[in-house]
């Protein structure tokens, strides 16, 4: 019962693991432009 929870669970955090990596390197390479 508790393993399609845990599977969500992780499912998300990868997702979001994922949107705050390409967020940090979009922002990165705004920097680098700006420089």
């Amino acid at each position: 019962k508790y393993k399609p929870i845990l599977k969500a669970l992780i499912g998300k955090n990868k997702c979001l693991k994922l949107r705050i990596v390409t967020i940090y390197n979009i922002k990165l390479k705004v920097r680098v432009k700006e420089r």
